[in-house]
């Protein structure tokens, strides 16, 4: 019995020493972009290509089947987002401050975005990568399907889509 403790215990000192190479899975990689960012602080989300088009809900309804657009910025309780941090993997989750029971959630046929009460289908399909997509812009990554908000025009559906950078999943984030 004491060789196994013994053994057990030197097995625990050679991977914690073994520990201190550098990460290497996706969720240990720190992000440039969301170090800029405060949690619980308040932002209108901005797409590059559409100059006065936000991330935007319907702040009167919130289900599966209502999908954030861009709408044109109106100051609208559904165009207002607060950031909550998920620390242990660098990533937010996006709560709309109409309803902040709710988050952006990716859909698991991966193409579709809804904002859902919070306690429902937990997992990492809600948490988001905010990566640095330079000039200013933020990719916003889903954590899950390693997709990103892709915008498709003005009062039109924001899908996920691959990650390609294209300044369509390129967003500025301003705090309000």
């Amino acid at each position: 019995m004491e060789k196994q403790i013994l053994i057990l215990f030197l097995g625990l000192a050679l991977c914690s020493a073994a520990d201190d190479k550098p990460a290497t899975t996706a969720s240990d990689i720190p992000r440039p972009a969301a170090e800029k960012f405060i949690s619980f602080d308040v932002y209108k989300i901005e797409s590059r290509p559409y100059p006065d088009g936000v991330l935007s809900v319907n702040a009167g309804v919130a289900n599966l089947t209502d999908v954030p657009t861009v709408g044109v910025w109106g100051d609208g309780a559904g165009q207002k987002w607060r950031l909550e941090s998920a620390m242990l993997y660098h990533a937010f989750q996006l709560r709309p401050t109409s309803y902040e029971s709710f988050v952006l959630e990716q859909d698991e046929t991966n193409t579709f975005l809804k904002w859902v009460a919070s306690f429902t289908r937990l997992g990492q399909h809600k948490l988001w990568y905010l990566n640095d997509a330079g000039n200013g812009y933020t990719q916003v990554k889903n954590k899950e399907y390693d997709t990103c908000l892709t915008a498709t025009g003005v009062d039109k559906p924001i899908i996920s889509a691959p990650c390609t950078n294209s300044p369509d999943q390129q967003w500025s984030f301003i705090k309000l």
